[in-house]
């Protein structure tokens, strides 16, 4: 059964969807700046229970329908407001009724202004893995990620796996991570993204073997963030986004899963270092000639 098979059966039957709840988030003291090691959740067989997950206090997590978000990775400043009760606290799928919601949320978060029909797409479309976390039936934190073949990336990303493996071979792509202003600061990205990731090992979902992520160069909380979740920078990619009317640079993370590995390349252990002196030539030498 697909992945996306699987999500459609759960809002079908209303069961509530899979949750891994991060130890110790709902802490006013916990950040996603914590060492990652603080972050890391005890594994269940999900494979066995593929539509219910208890959190650690036995609260349940209601679904409804996916949707869709895309673009830059973002993880802004957290603030420090408390949750008041971990059993107000839900993660489900967007549906679409939070449209508005959603076009708010996102206008509050990412640069990027999106049209109104992309937001009735990210609302709607079933195919995608559209995450919410609720607080007082709020969305208050949001993640949106897809799976498709190697050869459907764009060809600057095709390179993150060995080419000895077929076009065929799944992709995980994140495509928005955000959390609003007044919960930033309590592990909510966290638990969005560690619940993503787990959804990557059942035996329900497609053969994922890499989970990959675009970053604006200058976003240092989200790169942060990123590597302390085992992310780790694939390359430098100048004038990936349009933002305003101006170009700016971008960085792609990966995280590799299920026995994925990068290619095996004598000059592999100093590509970082290369993309490093490329960036740093790029933005002190070149861009004052243009």
């Amino acid at each position: 059964m697909s992945h996306a098979t699987r999500q459609v059966k759960a809002v079908a039957t209303h069961q509530p969807i899979p949750v891994q709840f991060t130890s110790g988030w709902w802490d006013s003291g916990y950040h996603v700046e914590k060492d990652s090691k603080e972050n890391e959740t005890g594994h269940k067989d999900i494979s066995r229970q593929p539509y219910r997950w208890k959190g650690v206090r036995g609260q349940e997590c209601n679904v409804k329908e996916m949707g869709r978000v895309e673009q830059d990775v973002t993880i802004p400043e957290p603030r420090g407001v408390p949750l008041c009760s971990l059993a107000e606290l839900k993660l489900r799928f967007l549906c679409p009724s939070d449209l508005p919601e959603v076009k708010a949320l996102c206008r509050e978060w990412f640069p990027i202004q999106y049209p109104d029909m992309w937001y009735e797409d990210i609302t709607t479309n079933p195919r995608l893995y559209a995450l919410a976390a609720t607080f007082n039936m709020q969305i208050i934190g949001l993640l949106v990620a897809e799976t498709k073949p190697l050869s459907k990336m764009n060809k600057e990303d095709q390179d993150i796996l060995p080419p000895s493996l077929t076009g065929q071979t799944q992709i995980g792509y994140i495509l928005t991570l955000g959390v609003s202003n007044a919960h930033r600061g309590h592990g909510i990205a966290s638990l969005l993204l560690d619940n993503y990731l787990s959804q990557l090992s059942t035996h329900e979902a497609p053969h994922v073997q890499a989970v990959l992520l675009h970053v604006l160069t200058t976003n240092q909380q989200a790169i942060a963030f990123y590597q302390r979740h085992n992310f780790v920078r694939h390359t430098f990619l100048p004038y990936y986004y349009n933002i305003k009317g101006k170009p700016k640079d971008a960085f792609s993370y990966v995280r590799y899963v299920n026995g994925g590995h990068p290619p095996w390349t004598l000059l592999y252990p100093f590509l970082h270092l290369l993309w490093y002196l490329f960036h740093y030539v790029w933005q002190h030498f070149f861009l004052c000639f243009l």
